[in-house]
């Protein structure tokens, strides 16, 4: 039987949403800024090199051999989390407890890859430490573990925080895991060693050190998080790449299914404020079994000062969410046309349509079926991202 196929082409970007009928651009990620190919392939490819031992290491390109660094102790500054995960996305101020996207899947995550595709931004300042202070955080769900204790403090969850702290000073820049006990109500003494933060106690892993960067820098960093029989890894790759691997104090494997990531202030509940005009795309590429949405939410108390855009988008295998923050002002919306299928078969077609970004980095991806519903079981295809003034043509082959 002839399937038929519908067809429908949006752009979305900086609170816009320009289409006709139905198909959504979602962007593949090319090589980041100021990186070739076969250097991107590396970095990926060191992702997966499982580390000697636990510890502190770092790699250079093109080595595939992991060197063990001294590890350093991370500043005892508290990334807090809110006493629970607030279920909204506010227009402005990205974090804060909430104004934010997550990534939610039905079954475990193993491990978040996160990425800016593209950033325009000029500088940053936090609003606490300073210019070019800021954190990238790879924050878990809220869970239950046995470190809680009994009663008088039944109200109590675990959480786990994958930390790259960029400092002002360049001293204490380095990626570690900060483990929390959250409590809702009154706070128990903290275990040994552990610190006291807002809503609950805290531990870090050793850190890893890392060079101070710039948030000009944004595009070029991967972050990564992992969770797995008993260990917990966080990566950077930025020029070079850089991994800290420790034994779980929470046990964050058997209970990871949702996971917040963007850029925010520098600790203790601070914001980071970026000039105006910044605009980021923020991607998770996220190790599941499961079915990934993206829900509105968050749980980290560090903010930034962008705003959301709409839509936000979960695709493919691997599971992947995608969306946009800005501070931009307005601008001409993206604009899109779509074009007719060709090289249409019973089974595979080559999906034809353009779109122009305006001056506005946006995000495009087409959506599909081969039914008359788009809604019913829709799918989705990667295309490239638009960012010029002109239209530029966009052809996608699949298969289904």
């Amino acid at each position: 039987m002839v399937k038929r196929w519908c067809f429908l082409f949006i752009a979305a970007g900086l609170m816009l949403t320009a289409g006709s009928s139905i198909c959504r651009a979602q962007a593949p990620t090319p090589p980041s800024v100021g990186r070739s190919e076969d250097e991107e392939a590396w970095r990926k490819s060191m992702s997966r090199t499982p580390l000697p031992r636990h510890g502190c290491f770092h790699a250079s390109y093109p080595s595939t051999e992991w060197l063990e660094v001294p590890c350093v102790t991370a500043p005892p500054i508290p990334h807090g989390l809110s006493q629970g995960p607030t279920r909204e996305a506010r227009a402005a101020t990205v974090g804060g407890a909430g104004g934010d996207y997550l990534a939610e899947s039905s079954a475990l995550i193993s491990s978040v890859m996160a990425s800016f595709p593209f950033a325009v931004v000029a500088s940053e300042a936090d609003s606490a430490y300073g210019s070019d202070a800021f954190t990238l955080q790879i924050n878990s769900n809220f869970f239950p573990t046995g470190l809680c204790g009994a009663t008088p403090y039944p109200e109590c969850s675990g959480a786990e925080q994958f930390i790259f702290d960029n400092d002002a000073s360049g001293l204490f820049s380095g990626v570690y895991i900060q483990n929390w006990l959250i409590y809702k109500g009154a706070i128990p003494p903290c275990p040994p060693s552990w610190y006291t933060g807002p809503n609950g106690c805290f531990i870090n892993s050793a850190m890893t050190p890392v060079s101070h960067g710039q948030i000009a820098d944004l595009a070029g960093w991967d972050f990564w998080g992992a969770a797995a029989n008993g260990t917990d890894t966080v990566i950077l790759g930025g020029a070079g790449i850089y991994a800290n691997e420790q034994d779980s104090v929470l046990g964050l494997s058997q209970e990871w299914n949702t996971a917040e990531f963007n850029v925010f202030g520098y600790g203790n509940g601070s914001e980071a404020n970026f000039s105006s005009g910044t605009t980021l795309a923020v991607q998770m590429d996220v190790n599941t079994t499961g079915t990934l949405t993206c829900a509105p939410g968050g749980f980290t108390v560090e903010m930034n000062n962008l705003t959301l855009a709409n839509p936000c988008l979960a695709v493919g295998l691997p599971a992947t969410i995608y969306f946009i923050e800005s501070n931009a002002g307005p601008s001409a919306a993206p604009s899109v046309s779509t074009g007719s299928a060709s090289a249409v078969t019973t089974t595979s077609a080559v999906l034809n349509g353009s779109a122009s970004g305006n001056g506005t980095p946006s995000l495009a991806w087409f959506q599909w079926s081969a039914s008359n519903d788009l809604d019913a079981v829709p799918q989705y295809s990667p295309c490239p991202r638009s960012q010029a003034p002109s239209a530029s043509p966009i052809a996608k082959p699949f298969t289904g």
